[in-house]
């Protein structure tokens, strides 16, 4: 009886200890509400949060949109940022500029990472509509 208590602990050990490494080497990816002020008539600064453990393995990542609910790489437009390794796990905030934008439409954002396996992840949905064309509009994204 002792010896199989001894065993199923070690078995329990042994299954934590394979979890807890699955899950440090994990990639999450947050897409961040677009700010009022970064939206334009035909332009929009995004952000997305990247925590990874696995920079080695990403290919590229960046912001998916379309006017349509749920974008993918497949069914929406992309836009990439350059890639740079996040200094620590707390991750990288990278700011990806979507251009040629229509005014006074609504649009679908989400932040993607694609791994060099071809899976991608996804971050969580979020919204902005451009605005109606103005003198103030930012010059550089016209």
């Amino acid at each position: 009886m002792k010896t199989a208590n001894k065993i199923t602990r070690l078995a329990v050990s042994l299954i934590l200890f394979c979890t807890a490494c699955q899950l440090q080497a994990q990639t999450k990816v947050t897409t961040l509400p677009v700010s009022d002020s970064s939206i334009y008539q035909s332009s929009a600064a995004c952000l997305l949060n990247v925590q990874t453990t696995e920079f080695d393995n990403i290919s590229e990542w960046g912001i998916v949109y379309s006017t349509n609910h749920n974008p993918t790489i497949e069914n929406g437009l992309k836009q990439t940022a350059q890639l740079q390794k996040p200094s620590d796990a707390r991750g990288k905030q990278v700011v990806v500029w979507l251009t040629d934008l229509a005014s006074k439409t609504t649009y679908y954002v989400r932040a993607f990472v694609k791994m060099k396996n071809g899976n991608v992840i996804y971050g969580n949905e979020k919204s902005f509509a451009t605005s109606v064309p103005t003198d103030t509009d930012h010059p550089r994204r016209k």
